[in-house]
């Protein structure tokens, strides 16, 4: 199965705005599906992609060899909800985040919805319930932040998989994903798949798992 989709973080702005051979670079044509992945707690200077020496993100390095890769980028806010908050909105978090919830008269997801896309959000952070506005404008809208890495990444490839009619009609539309992963973010916990990348004999103060839990209300 291909799934033909641009990994974006300010799509729209770039579009509009960007540096002629970074216009150049992005879809003109009108249609094109959108992707956008997103993780908490990840650096940049930790990817290879952007200098780092150990073998971290072997597929995002090799994304990035063919992609457009920006150098410098700020966020909003501090923290998870008032820096996607900002993301989704274009305005800083103050004026769309208030009392821990978005009011915004515009997100991206809703701009896109009213131009025809599906729209389909599944996010493994707490922090971006429905609870706090963070559905608005999508169509699919589904937090997991309890499930193991593995069994969430299935339901947003579930979600493309019907989208693109291999387990069900094909949807004609175009759609708008995001994927956002808290993986890199605390409690640390041992992940047999990345044994190579621990260091041997290690006795910090990550050896346990941090107690940390957040727990605002949850969805299934």
């Amino acid at each position: 199965m291909r799934l033909r989709a641009t990994l974006c973080t300010a799509l729209l702005v770039a579009v509009g705005c960007g540096p002629p051979d970074l216009r150049r670079a992005l879809p003109e044509r009108p249609g094109v599906n959108v992707l956008i992945i997103t993780f908490d707690a990840l650096r940049a200077d930790h990817l290879g992609a952007y200098g780092y020496d150990r073998p971290v993100s072997p597929r995002l390095d090799a994304f990035a060899e063919r992609a457009v890769v920006f150098e410098s980028a700020r966020v909003g806010g501090q923290a998870t909800p008032t820096s996607f908050a900002s993301a989704f909105t274009g305005f800083y978090p103050h004026r769309v985040f208030r009392k821990w919830k978005l009011d915004a008269p515009a997100t991206l997801a809703g701009v896109f919805q009213r131009a025809g896309y599906r729209t389909g959000a599944f996010l493994h952070n707490i922090q971006l319930v429905r609870k706090r506005g963070f559905d608005a404008g999508f169509e699919n809208f589904r937090v997991m932040p309890f499930a193991p890495e593995d069994k969430f990444t299935e339901v947003p490839l579930g979600w493309l998989r019907q989208h693109v009619g291999v387990t069900g009609e094909a949807d004609p539309r175009p759609f708008l994903l995001w994927v956002h992963y808290i993986s890199p973010h605390e409690p640390y916990k041992y992940v047999e798949s990345a044994a190579h990348l621990y260091s041997p004999g290690y006795r910090g103060i990550y050896v346990e798992s941090s107690k940390v839990n957040v727990t605002p209300e949850a969805e299934s």
